[in-house]
């Protein structure tokens, strides 16, 4: 290793163990007090500022900037390993979906609910009753929500000069979309046995269960 890489580790490896050291300290692995974390976090920082100080006097300027430069490429290499492993958390669920949906249609389409092996059994059980909105255009107005978003100068008008009973249900929080259905409140209608125009109560929807 040359002197001019030797220098440029030297400054990663103090800098990087100092800012270790403050992670280790900000999730308090040491279980201190909350005045000796605040405490040494408050050191730490210190001793970070005066390295990079005393460097930039010194005008390591290439060991500052390699630094920085490490810290993204081995931010964007995470960043990519992640996004491998959440593609293939994805696939191997999806494949768990599907296999499971082939052997739920069988037992299905061949009577069966429950099969037992050696170490496990499948079977099927009832879900939970469901709404299943089947004709979206006819469910009537009072069992739909609309969410809009708007300026924040709009909302404190609309707060100031709005009835109560207005002021409890105008949300700001997501953008305008279609009306969303309130299914809490339909399967309450439809389990007390009044109907809702364009949704049904499912209640004999099977799901596989593994034990």
């Amino acid at each position: 290793m040359s002197i001019t890489s030797l220098s440029l580790y030297n400054i990663e490896a103090e800098l990087l163990n100092l800012m270790v050291a403050r992670e280790s300290l900000v999730n308090n692995d040491a279980e201190l007090s909350d005045a000796e974390q605040k405490e040494a976090i408050k050191e730490c920082d210190i001793a970070i500022r005066e390295k990079i100080s005393s460097e930039l006097r010194l005008h390591k300027i290439d060991g500052i900037a390699y630094y920085l430069h490490e810290f993204s490429d081995r931010a964007e290499s995470a960043k990519k390993a992640s996004a491998r492993a959440k593609a293939k958390e994805h696939a191997w669920a999806a494949r768990r979906e599907k296999l499971e949906k082939y052997v739920h249609d069988v037992m299905v389409m061949t009577g069966q609910t429950r099969l037992e092996g050696n170490t496990n059994t499948l079977k099927l059980a009832k879900n939970p009753p469901s709404v299943e909105i089947v004709q979206p255009e006819l469910v009537p107005i009072e069992y739909e929500r609309i969410t809009v978003t708007m300026p924040h100068p709009l909302w404190n008008r609309i707060q100031d000069e709005a009835s109560v009973e207005c002021r409890m249900w105008i949300s700001a929080d997501s953008k305008e979309k279609n009306p969303e259905p309130i299914k809490t409140e339909i399967a309450r209608e439809l389990k007390a046995g009044r109907g809702v125009p364009g949704c049904t109560l499912q209640t004999n929807k099977l799901r596989l269960v593994v034990e």
